[in-house]
């Protein structure tokens, strides 16, 4: 499954991220700009932007 994340550097999201990965799900995470979470595996896509700025968001590829 494809999955959207936010919050993914939380402590909820990253709990979540991992549990999602270890399910082999594909996961595109989206951090805070001023705080982005480095992604080394390569199931997981981190995107840094707003979801309260859909600008920044619509500029992502699709999941």
């Amino acid at each position: 499954m494809r999955v959207g994340v936010t919050g993914s550097t939380g402590s909820l999201g990253g709990h979540l991220i991992k549990r999602l990965l270890a399910e082999g799900n594909k996961i595109r995470a989206w951090v805070h700009r001023n705080n982005p979470e480095p992604t080394s595996d390569s199931q997981k896509v981190a995107l840094t932007g707003s979801v309260g700025d859909i600008d920044s968001l619509t500029s992502d590829p699709p999941l």
